[in-house]
């Protein structure tokens, strides 16, 4: 609806009334009309109801501490709420709590059903049973273009690379890789499940004199999607899937794996940060939390 974005950060903040103005929910109403005739002479009491609605909305925000009400039925935006001006954030937001957040919701019933027992089929796990699907994860997504979107656009939230514009996240990428010669031709970095290049491009931003390829790995939908929303020309995006060989030969001078890996648990399992060229293949190198 635009909430987000039509509510201000200044202190004096907008009254529900004013925002069901600017969100024009009257002139929803009006084309719903035309299409409900009955509708017409009740919109004043509908427009009402809806405005109550906003400030019901509004007031289990505040009390959640996302917004800050500054006056009877007038709201602003604070620290918390803030975060969402981002587009991307809102969406990885949406994507865990209204999508992975399924597969959570149902996990007691989805562990009472196969005898809580260790889920070890990607085919059969929490996700199946909460969305009600036979289809995997990444299948899921291949077959919903919307959700496919959301995904890729939370996966530049903020939070997945380290919490502010141009940070390169907790790990000291640039003090590693500048441990090294690296000439232009080699390969500096391999970012696998990048999504759409935002750790890259974090990292390039806090060292623009960094020498060596940037090479953006994920699954051949997601770089596609990639392509087409555009990447920095210093990013190489490539096609591939974690669990098949890597691609990229040769002397990697540093393999950072930053991917969400469902194989044994096809839920909770993620690999963090390895280094070295058997990153990838070497199941012994895997660490699980």
């Amino acid at each position: 609806m635009g909430v987000f974005e039509n509510i201000p950060r200044s202190s004096s903040g907008v009254s529900t009334t004013e925002l069901s103005t600017i969100l024009k929910v009257d002139e929803f109403l009006l084309s719903e009309s035309d299409l409900h005739p009955n509708l017409g002479q009740g919109r004043k009491v509908l427009l009402g109801k809806i405005t109550n609605c906003l400030v019901r909305i509004m007031r289990a925000c505040t009390s959640t501490h996302l917004f800050q009400e500054v006056s009877r039925s007038r709201y602003a935006h604070n620290t918390f709420s803030a975060i969402f001006l981002i587009p991307a954030n809102r969406d990885m937001f949406k994507q865990m709590y209204d999508f992975l957040g399924q597969a959570v919701y149902s996990m007691p019933r989805f562990l009472e059903s196969i005898g809580y027992q260790n889920p070890t089929d990607y085919n059969d796990s929490a996700f199946q049973y909460g969305h009600h699907t036979s289809l995997g994860f990444w299948e899921y997504l291949k077959e919903d273009p919307e959700r496919a979107r959301i995904f890729n656009s939370g996966m530049q939230s903020l939070a997945t690379v380290g919490g502010m514009p141009r940070s390169a996240g907790p790990y000291p990428f640039i003090e590693e890789l500048e441990k090294e010669e690296v000439r232009e031709s080699d390969v500096a970095i391999v970012d696998v499940g990048g999504g759409r290049g935002q750790a890259l491009q974090a990292i390039k931003a806090a060292s623009p004199s960094l020498k060596g390829r940037m090479v953006l790995q994920d699954l051949r939908d997601v770089i596609e999607d990639t392509k087409i929303s555009g990447l920095p020309s210093f990013i190489e995006p490539m096609a591939a899937s974690f669990l098949e060989r890597q691609p990229v030969e040769g002397k990697l001078i540093k393999l950072f794996v930053m991917v969400v890996k469902i194989r044994r648990f096809p839920l909770f399992s993620f690999s963090l940060p390895l280094e070295g060229d058997t990153a990838l293949t070497d199941n012994n190198n895997d660490r699980e939390f």
